[in-house]
């Protein structure tokens, strides 16, 4: 099996943190939030180190964050991943009945799952 550990290279986030509302689970407190959002901002490689962690690898990455080209990052470097597959496949066993998309309409108003 490939060495697991992971390399910083000193990355910043941008200063947008679109992440923060998906990141959490719904009904957290603020103070739990806030603390999570502070350690997201602080310790940026350490946060999506563990972060990564929730979604299945093909090949781990190697790097989380390459920003030896600055103002140009790369995440998760050496990384390969598939986003079917997290998005959809490994969620069957446990949950095969329940929608795996749920598209909606706001001109027709028609919702379909799927």
């Amino acid at each position: 099996m490939a060495d697991r550990s992971v390399k910083s290279v000193g990355c910043k986030l941008p200063s947008h943190n679109l992440f923060r509302k998906r990141l959490l689970r719904p009904g957290t407190d603020m103070t739990a939030y806030a603390d999570f959002y502070r350690y997201s901002i602080n310790q940026p490689e350490s946060f999506w180190a563990e972060q990564s962690k929730l979604i299945d690898w093909q090949l781990a990455p190697q790097v989380i964050c390459d920003h030896s080209q600055p103002p140009f990052a790369k995440w998760f470097v050496g990384g390969t991943t598939n986003l079917c597959h997290n998005a959809v496949d490994r969620h069957l066993l446990q949950r095969p009945h329940q929608p795996a998309l749920i598209a909606v309409s706001t001109e027709t108003g028609l919702e379909r799952s799927y």
